[in-house]
């Protein structure tokens, strides 16, 4: 679809969602990728679905940048709550193992929460530093992020914020995915 940012398959159906930037929408599709229509939209308060993210429990998390909020979605029956609310845009989502939350914003701050409180928060940047992507290396000890204003993959430990400088990349790279990671 037009507009696609993240993409999350669902645990233990398989069912594919996908955010829609161009229309404020969640599609959703089979583990056949037939569509099986809109998941979520603006009557469930989105407007610029950004991230998403499955949790063990089946549920959907969702990081709209336009209202600043995360949502917590029922994957069966699209029931949405609200989640966690940000001063800045929130644009990405991991999640761990142990189902430790790992958000980036627009301010290039990236918090960790444990049983959904934010246990570290670690400033990475400027407000506007723009898009990027955070995902968690295989050892899921460490946040690997691309960073648009130096075109950098980082790892950030997600427990004393040390940010170590991988590798620069040519151009302004926006999405991240880790072989064996999340």
């Amino acid at each position: 679809p037009y507009g696609a940012r993240s993409i999350a398959i669902g645990p233990g159906h398989g069912d594919v969602f996908i955010t829609n930037l161009a229309s404020g929408e969640i599609l959703k599709f089979d583990e056949d990728y037939v569509s099986q229509g809109v998941f979520a939209d603006s009557s469930d308060g989105l407007v610029n679905p950004t991230a998403i993210a499955f949790l063990a429990d089946g549920h959907l998390l969702v990081a709209d940048r336009a209202t600043h909020m995360v949502s917590h979605f029922d994957s069966q029956t699209g029931v949405a709550t609200p989640w966690d609310t940000f001063v800045n845009q929130p644009i990405d989502i991991a999640i761990a193992d142990n189902q430790d939350v790992f958000l980036l914003d627009n301010a290039w701050t990236l918090f960790r929460y444990t049983g959904g409180v934010v246990a570290t928060k670690v400033a990475l940047g400027t407000y506007g530093s723009g898009n990027g992507a955070i995902a968690l290396n295989s050892d899921h000890d460490t946040i690997v992020h691309t960073n648009p204003v130096d075109s950098a993959i980082r790892t950030i430990d997600p427990v004393t914020g040390v940010d170590t400088v991988q590798v620069t990349i040519p151009g302004k790279p926006i999405g991240l995915s880790i072989p064996g990671g999340q």
